[in-house]
């Protein structure tokens, strides 16, 4: 086999694998968007089919389902369903310190969209996020990764712990986003002790080899999240994923009360 054959087998199992993960995940919407009112009496008002909101939805997961069908069957027939049962095949060689980066980016924005952004402050948890990523494939410190990944582990049971606990609304799961007082204050000050060893230790390691890129790095760690957050909110009045915390309360305090704005 030559090396073109060998790379066009190799990504037809990649196509195949593709195609079958999101033909699952077609079907979970497919199962929510059935779920929409598709015609009905409404206010006294008779509501058609053709004016559901399930209707482009629908439409739209049929033509993916298509492209998906069109695209495994493509796979099958040029031998794409090779290693499919293999672990290592979908994982990825774990002696390669680039498949180990992508899983460690894909754990960060897990992390950052189900445990940080439900828990605290949305600026706490884009700095922390940001500062992760940066101490890796920015700044490039000696033993960064094992930095990240020892905080942010330690930063995710800490959170989970600590929603656990001051979880007083039994309905509420880790998951959900609430507006327990004790629970985001005390994940505020957790997450914010994080960014501030994050970046003790980046200031320690890294300043005296590289003062400018350091700057640049706390600048796009501190300030383009902040400034990004006070256009949004109160230039263009769109709301974050979640509307407390303690930074957001803060501007919140600063622009309308002190401000009047």
């Amino acid at each position: 086999m030559t090396e073109h054959d060998a790379n066009t087998a190799k990504n037809r199992q990649y196509d195949f694998k593709f195609a079958v993960v999101l033909l699952l995940i077609l079907a979970y919407l497919l199962t929510l968007t059935l779920s929409f009112p598709m015609s009905g009496n409404y206010g006294g008002v008779e509501n058609q089919w053709y004016v559901s909101p399930a209707l482009f939805p629908l439409l739209l997961l049929a033509a993916l389902f298509l492209c998906c069908t069109v695209l495994l069957i493509s796979a099958v027939r040029q031998n794409g369903t090779r290693h499919f049962f293999s672990v290592g095949h979908w994982l990825g060689d774990h002696t390669n310190q680039l498949v180990l980066d992508r899983w460690l980016i894909i754990g960060l924005l897990i992390e950052f969209v189900y445990v940080l952004v439900p828990s605290t402050d949305f600026y706490l948890a884009t700095t922390v996020f940001v500062a992760s990523l940066t101490s890796i494939f920015y700044l490039q410190l000696a033993h960064s990764r094992k930095w990240v990944v020892t905080l942010n582990m330690l930063l995710t049971l800490v959170l989970v712990i600590t929603r656990l606990v001051l979880n007083e609304d039994s309905t509420v799961s880790l998951l959900d986003i609430n507006d327990l007082e004790n629970s985001i204050l005390y994940c505020d000050i957790f997450v914010a002790l994080t960014l501030f060893i994050l970046l003790t230790w980046q200031l320690n390691t890294g300043f005296a080899q590289q003062k400018t890129k350091v700057l640049y790095h706390l600048i796009a760690v501190l300030f383009v999240p902040l400034v990004l957050v006070m256009i949004f909110s109160f230039l263009l009045y769109v709301p974050m994923p979640v509307e407390y915390g303690t930074v957001i309360s803060f501007l919140n305090w600063l622009v309308y009360q002190q401000l009047g704005i």
